[in-house]
């Protein structure tokens, strides 16, 4: 018989290339009284954080929220898994990378509060909230509860079933400035007797602005409503805990704030939900498709990605996440903090020391988005995103204040002087 570990050691599937975690263990050793703010302060620490990853040096990547880079140690068990797994299929990918995936499984149920039974491993948030919206039971006659800051692809999703089913979706528009209280007295009025589901972002994907998601949830709760949150810029950017917050599903990217590599995500499904809730494919096992969480887990989901994603989490856990929580909060008020006053740019929705997140949207009037853009990024070499909000601006685990200082800098100078037409 096989011996599995010495089996694996042999095909280099041993152990994770961790090599830069004891550096990153020793300088948390020096920090460990430090409070999580004071830790996201300690450049020394970030410095070494930075170190894990292998960066393209010609760029400065603001645009981490869309997709993440990942962590050295995350690629190569990618490449690692891959290479073995697909040099003897049948034996491996049922072996060691399902082992891997339900180890997976509840190192992220434990990271959301959830228990594993109720955490769905899927390729992405895209995924996650499709099969809850096209699995759902919605009584014609009813409403389901959107915002016009929810991602376009859900909301179409929502109206084209609607159409097929008779029922209703109604759109909230949500003020660029409302605070917390303006925003649960909005949903608390749109929650009406023929509301039968709601759908919200944890955090918004245009602005980075988060919403007070357990207050929300605890309305449509008392109603009886059905509650849907897109968390694809929520988990592992700020505190998330799908039992304080009490909603049903919740959907994410690994590959965004968890550091994970591209195509892997997660569903969490309170498993009352799970029964009553039907998956994008029906699985070979007529067993799963009742109440397990992994009828979910359809074709394409890539069992050789989950040990690396177990590498992410590796990463994630020497840190800490309310440090990484707490560096991400930092960063987006440090260049934020600098061009509040400046003349002619205009920020979304100002962070406060509560509820800023890893990204936010400015405008400078006058110039065209992607103007901008194109001049930060041919000109200057910096890398933010845009959408219909702005320019959109990230600060990962492993951007520096120097890459921020770099952004301010050309930011106060195009707001004072514009852009030069040679280059637009």
């Amino acid at each position: 018989m096989i011996d599995r570990r010495n089996f694996l050691h042999g095909a280099g599937l041993a152990a994770v290339n961790l090599a830069f975690l004891p550096a990153i263990v020793r300088a948390a050793e020096r920090i460990a009284l430090n409070t999580p703010e004071e830790a996201a302060r300690d450049e020394d620490y970030w410095a070494t954080v930075r170190r894990a990853f292998r960066l393209d040096g010609r760029f400065v990547d603001l645009q981490g929220n869309a997709v993440a880079s990942a962590p050295i140690a995350v690629l190569d068990e990618a490449k690692r898994t891959s290479d073995v797994v697909h040099s003897l299929p049948a034996y491996h990918l049922f072996r060691y990378a399902l082992s891997e995936k339900t180890r997976a499984r509840t190192r992220l149920a434990s990271l959301l509060g959830a228990n594993a039974d109720e955490i769905g491993l899927v390729r992405n948030t895209t995924e996650a909230i499709t099969t809850v919206l096209r699995g759902i039971k919605v009584e014609p006659g009813s409403e389901v509860v959107t915002t016009n800051q929810d991602y376009p692809p859900f909301i179409r999703a929502w109206q084209a079933r609607a159409e097929r089913e008779n029922f209703t979706v109604r759109v909230l528009e949500l003020p660029e400035q409302a605070t917390n209280d303006q925003l649960v007295e909005l949903f608390d009025n749109a929650l009406q007797s023929q509301v039968s589901t709601l759908m919200a972002c944890h955090v918004l994907w245009r602005n980075g602005r988060v919403l007070p998601i357990e207050r929300i949830c605890a309305l449509a709760r008392q109603r009886n409503v059905t509650t849907i949150i897109d968390g694809a810029h929520g988990f592992c950017q700020v505190p998330t805990d799908v039992r304080e917050f009490g909603c049903d599903y919740y959907g994410n990217s690994l590959h965004k704030w968890a550091l994970g590599p591209i195509g892997t995500g997660l569903l969490y499904m309170r498993k009352e939900r799970i029964a009553e809730t039907l998956p994008l494919f029906m699985p070979w096992d007529s067993e799963l498709a009742e109440d397990r969480i992994e009828k979910f887990e359809g074709p394409g989901t890539s069992l050789p990605a989950w040990p690396s994603v177990n590498a992410s989490l590796d990463l994630l856990e020497a840190i800490g996440l309310e440090r990484k929580f707490a560096r991400h909060a930092y960063l987006t008020r440090y260049w934020t903090e600098q061009l509040k006053d400046t003349p002619g740019v205009v920020l979304s929705d100002e962070p406060d020391q509560q509820q800023a997140g890893g990204f936010a949207v400015l405008n400078i009037e006058g110039i065209e988005t992607y103007d901008l853009f194109r001049h930060l990024l041919d000109i200057h070499s910096l890398l933010p995103g845009y959408n219909e909000s702005g320019l959109v601006v990230a600060s990962q685990i492993y951007t520096r204040k120097t890459d921020l200082d770099a952004f301010v800098s050309v930011i106060k100078n195009v707001a004072q002087n514009g852009i030069p037409s040679t280059v637009v």
